[in-house]
């Protein structure tokens, strides 16, 4: 991410500082790459459970958790200071942020429940 268009490197002092906190913006340059593997955990969360609202709870933990992580890098890397926060949440751009990891984090839940589900409904079909 760090590495511009022409292949030069960029410091971390010039690198636009919101990508720390609006995880959403780095998703086309990765290839959804931060994105599939959200959901892909939250999906292993839901599917290893054998209750599934205890793996949904676990991957609606996962929200907070990388909020806290994008405030935590961008204090070291650029020092305390208010403007994660305010990039956060008084921007339209931190709430649309939350409601993609929401999104990402339920979609994953859910079809992991879906599909163990469906993977017992067919070991109890077939074991009779």
């Amino acid at each position: 991410m760090l590495i511009d268009e022409n292949g030069n490197w960029i410091s971390f002092l010039d690198m636009n500082r919101t990508i720390l906190i609006w995880t959403y913006t780095a998703y086309i340059r990765s290839f959804f790459l931060g994105a599939i593997l959200v959901f892909i955990v939250c999906f292993i969360l839901t599917y290893k459970e054998d209750i599934p609202h205890y793996g949904i709870r676990a991957s609606i933990w996962l929200i907070p958790t990388i909020i806290v992580e994008g405030f935590i890098f961008y204090f070291v890397m650029f020092g305390f200071s208010l403007e994660p926060f305010v990039l956060q949440f008084a921007h339209i751009e931190g709430y649309l942020n939350i409601l993609i990891l929401i999104g990402l984090t339920l979609s994953g839940s859910l079809l992991g429940m879906k599909l163990k589900q469906s993977v017992e409904r067919k070991k109890e079909k077939y074991s009779k």
